[in-house]
């Protein structure tokens, strides 16, 4: 849900439908009064928001038509923005401030527990056009992410490229796990894809190359999720590790804004390696 429309939630149901429909983009309640003079003097900052931003949910919530919403939320001032994303409030303020209006917007997406942030060392890998396949092996850095086109923009020295995250793996450091041969206990460093499921990391003055699960990922890594039968559901997804839980041999995963799950070695990837 999206594209340029606000949406007016004039119940709790109308609500709860739009928290799902806006799926995994962010969500921003603008709870409003018609009384309330700033609110009017807002509401057309908003809706130009609205169209800039159609990757994003805008929706609206009159506290005296839903005051069921409006407690829930613990509104108590108008107008209150309230930013969501997974049906989770990220943050809020209130007052009638379009800077402040935009800034959150774009912190909190600059914040996102699944992307990397900008300053992120990236290898390039899998391009296949002419023009770009010689940017492959290459490191680069993140300079932002375009939430409309789900592409990072990525500073290679002399060019700048728009990438699918298909075609990043970040440079992390990592430690070797048993199964990795001599190297195993050793701290090594992921610079690049050695095939489907399978890193090259540099450990030392060596380069090996290994399997996922001979790999442990620090926390705060930004993985990719696959190859889930049980939670098939979660294929696909970005998510951050939490912890490495010892005991059981998982990651715990933020898999969705305050969901967490344990996975196997074996599903949890630095990138997408194909």
């Amino acid at each position: 849900m999206g594209g340029g429309a606000i949406q007016e939630l004039p119940d709790a149901a109308s609500f709860h439908d739009c928290m799902l429909a806006a799926g995994d983009n962010f969500m921003i309640v603008d709870f409003t009064a018609k009384w309330c003079g700033p609110c009017k003097m807002i509401a057309p900052i908003f809706a130009k928001l609205a169209q800039q931003h159609p990757e994003v949910t805008f929706a609206k919530v009159d506290v005296d038509e839903n005051q069921e919403i409006a407690a829930r939320y613990k509104v108590r001032s108008m107008p209150t923005f309230q930013f969501m994303r997974h049906g989770k409030v990220l943050t809020s303020f209130g007052g009638a401030d379009e800077r402040k209006l935009r800034q959150t917007l774009e912190t909190v997406r600059e914040q996102a527990f699944d992307r990397w942030r900008r300053g992120t060392s990236v290898t390039v890998h899998g391009l296949q056009s002419a023009d770009h396949r010689r940017h492959n092996d290459t490191v680069g850095t993140v300079m932002g992410y375009d939430w409309a086109t789900g592409r990072y923009t990525v500073n290679l020295g002399d060019v700048n490229l728009a990438l699918r995250p298909a075609n990043l793996l970040p440079v992390v450091e990592c430690v070797l796990a048993e199964g990795a041969g001599a190297h195993a206990g050793k701290t090594g460093r992921i610079v690049g894809v050695a095939g489907p499921h399978r890193y090259r990391v540099k450990v030392g003055a060596d380069t090996v190359d290994v399997a996922v699960d001979q790999v442990r990922l620090p926390v705060g890594t930004v993985v990719y999720v696959d190859g889930l039968v049980g939670g098939a559901k979660y294929n696909g997804l970005y998510g951050r590790v939490d912890a490495f839980d010892d005991v059981q041999g998982r990651y715990v995963v933020q898999i969705r804004t305050e969901e967490q799950v344990k996975l196997k070695p074996a599903n949890v990837f630095a990138g997408q390696l194909k």
